[in-house]
């Protein structure tokens, strides 16, 4: 029976396939890396150099050593996983959001009503007390042909027959014009009929308005000790416009 020649040690260790298979093998960013070495310490490393950078060695932010990093704690890793969750929507309330409502709740809520100029169209405005938040119609928002923004956090609003409706969108420095000033607003988009802008105690608050439901009117006194009064007026309802649906 012949034999079976195996090769030799030689002939497996030198042969040109084995050496270009090595060759191969050799990954080509460690060449790389040693013709790039590190100024600070004269070795090759990943990424940035975060002793020059002064930035942790685990978080990669600046600030503290890697033995204060809040990210090697419990609370920090807590924190840091909760950062990843969807935020929770802010809640919400309106009591009023047509005519009907404002005329069955009667002299019990403190509102006024009235027209005023925005965006070179007369608004519907009902001024709140009882609405936590301010509100445009997105009727009156494509009307105008307004841009709006992401909210950072949605609203969940409740409504006066016990829904909740979600609100994603806003209108920022909305220029409401009361009394001959200027009082801007942050306005949720809001799909409601009746009112083009409800103005609750965000807005109140942040002018010192006060409502006087017997006068129908509002009394404002800002920061600056400036004391002005819008009267409100009787508002018919705004019909809901085809071309904006």
């Amino acid at each position: 029976m012949p034999q079976t020649a195996f090769p030799t040690k030689r002939q497996v260790v030198g042969g040109s396939s084995s050496r270009a298979f090595m060759k191969r093998s050799v990954p080509q960013s460690y060449g790389s890396q040693k013709n790039r070495p590190c100024s600070k310490f004269g070795k090759p490393h990943h990424g940035v150099c975060r002793v020059k950078t002064g930035s942790c060695f685990r978080c990669g932010k600046t600030g503290h050593y890697v033995k204060d990093c809040p990210m090697g704690t419990t609370e920090g890793q807590k924190a840091l996983a909760a950062s990843f969750q969807p935020k929770r929507p802010t809640q919400a309330r309106v009591y009023s959001l047509t005519l009907e409502n404002v005329a069955t709740e009667g002299n019990n809520v403190n509102v006024v009503t009235g027209t005023i100029p925005l965006y070179g169209k007369l608004a519907c405005v009902l001024f709140d007390s009882g609405a936590t938040h301010s509100f445009i119609s997105s009727t009156y928002l494509k009307l105008c042909n307004l841009s709006t923004r992401s909210l950072e956090r949605n609203i969940s609003v409740s409504t006066p027959i016990g829904s909740a409706v979600t609100c994603r969108k806003c209108v920022e420095n909305c220029p409401i014009l009361v009394g001959g000033r200027t009082l801007p607003a942050k306005l949720a988009v809001f799909g409601m009929l009746g009112f083009d802008i409800i103005l609750g105690m965000d807005w109140l608050a942040k002018y010192g308005a006060k409502i006087d439901c017997q006068k129908k009117e509002i009394v404002f006194h800002t920061s600056g000790n400036e004391k002005f009064r819008f009267c409100g007026s009787s508002v018919r309802a705004t019909p809901p416009l085809l071309s904006a649906v």
